[in-house]
């Protein structure tokens, strides 16, 4: 029984193995992102949080976000989730705006951003309505975190298991070859 579970176990282990080179692969020509929001203040300013999961430029990452919008009242409010794709991706993090700390180690990253503030109010004319004090952009990002991991530590962490089931039938293998016990190596 015990054997059974582990060649399920190593078989699994070596499918998601397989499946991390591929899409480790195919995050370097094109970028998949899924969005989730939910409206934590429906006032105004309107307050959202949104959670991303994305993959890209050779990692996989989970951004949160607390994002501030004035919202007009006629349009309907932002959806729950939102999927985005584009080809040739840069790294969602890696554009150079102000955040306010940012660490990078062999692909891994952090990235927290506490200190936005709102944006200038700004007097416009509109003809019929008359001067309006507005923001110049219609939100800002309250706070920002986000982690990424590198695909290579996928492939090696699924790896190691199948990796040595091929290590122990090869010596197993080669041990049987010489004519010593296989699993100790003693010579008969």
């Amino acid at each position: 029984m015990k054997r059974r579970v582990m060649s399920l176990a190593t078989a699994l282990s070596l499918v998601s193995c397989w499946a991390a080179m591929l899409v480790w692969g195919r995050s370097h020509s094109r970028s998949d992102a899924v969005k989730f929001q939910r409206v934590l203040d429906a006032g105004q300013p309107l307050k959202v949080l949104t959670i991303v999961l994305y993959s890209g430029a050779g990692c996989v990452e989970v951004t949160l976000a607390k994002d501030v919008l004035y919202w007009p009242d006629q349009l309907e409010l932002p959806g729950r989730s939102l999927y985005l794709s584009e080809d040739r991706p840069a790294h969602p993090v890696s554009a150079p705006i102000n955040l306010g700390w940012r660490r990078r180690f062999a692909g891994f990253g952090v990235t927290k951003d506490w200190s936005n503030k709102p944006p200038s109010l700004t007097l416009i004319t509109l003809p019929g309505v008359g001067r309006l004090m507005v923001a110049k952009p219609v939100g800002w990002t309250e706070s920002f975190r986000a982690v990424w991991v590198p695909y290579w530590v996928f492939v090696v962490m699924f790896g190691v298991m199948p990796g040595r089931r091929v290590y122990l039938w090869w010596r197993g293998r080669r041990r049987k070859v010489r004519g010593v016990c296989v699993e100790c190596g003693y010579d008969l």
